[in-house]
């Protein structure tokens, strides 16, 4: 069986897009730097890789206990990450709002489906100390996020019906609440009111509680040991042998974003 962890380096058109940034910024005119937008508001979007911690054995142990059922096993894919971003203070500081999501299916040959869709959910603070130029711009990032790690487990019958009943004991919608630094670089271009920003970040694993519990049944654990939660069952599986949130990612963005006001030296 293919072991499901995503691979960690960076996805080709990325390292492209990165390139053509740094050569836009070595291609800038050497002018002295024009005053930053006072605020700017931003939206974006991207791609990028995750390293899924505890909850790779809990998906290993999942496709070993089925795996004579199993007709397309779960791997791990790319991860989407979107934002809502204001910066403020020439730039220096913003809050956001930030997701990524990543979305897991496997297939039986009995017929049906198991869904494993990931979201993790933050409020993000960060400070960006940039150096401005006259209509490029360079700097670094560095912050926490606060929020929920949330994985659904549906499970999806062969006529289509998503089903979060109690026919099966893992079926559920499990959450974390996380504490996530995360650090990084940013490099973009400006024209007018209007600026492109490309956003590399890692968000590092962190969490302040230990393990995902199931919505309204907060003893019921997403397992580690999957063969030990079939023998012992759902309210009986132990606390410390359950997933925690210990997701950390990795991720591209490109952001388009509105500047208020823009210094109008062009």
């Amino acid at each position: 069986m293919r072991n499901p962890r995503f691979p960690n380096h960076m996805p080709r058109p990325w390292r492209r897009l990165l390139a053509g940034a740094a050569l836009l910024l070595l291609a800038a005119p050497r002018t002295a730097p024009a005053q930053p937008a006072l605020v700017t508001v931003s939206a974006g979007y991207g791609t990028g890789a995750a390293k899924w911690g505890t909850f790779e054995q809990f998906l290993a142990g999942y496709l070993a206990a089925n795996g004579s059922d199993v007709a397309s096993a779960a791997e791990f894919g790319t991860v989407q990450p979107l934002s809502l971003r204001v910066c403020g203070l020439l730039g220096m500081v913003s809050f956001g709002y930030d997701q990524a999501r990543a979305n897991l299916r496997t297939t039986f040959k009995s017929g049906g489906e198991r869904d494993f869709n990931i979201r993790q959910n933050q409020l993000t603070m960060a400070l960006e100390p940039n150096y401005p130029g006259k209509h490029f711009f360079v700097g670094a990032i560095g912050g926490l996020g606060f929020g929920s790690l949330r994985v659904d487990c549906p499970l999806v019958y062969a006529d289509g019906t998503v089903s979060y009943g109690a026919e099966s004991q893992l079926t559920g919608v499990y959450r974390a609440i996380s504490l996530t630094p995360f650090f990084g670089g940013k490099v973009g271009g400006s024209y007018k009111n209007a600026a492109l920003t490309l956003r590399v970040q890692k968000f590092v694993a962190g969490n302040l509680t230990h393990d995902f519990t199931l919505d309204d049944q907060t003893e019921y654990h997403l397992p580690t040991d999957y063969a030990l939660y079939l023998k012992q069952g759902a309210a009986l599986y132990p606390s410390s042998a359950a997933v925690q949130g210990d997701v950390s990612t990795l991720r591209f963005q490109l952001e388009l974003g509105y500047m208020f006001g823009v210094s109008k030296d062009e």
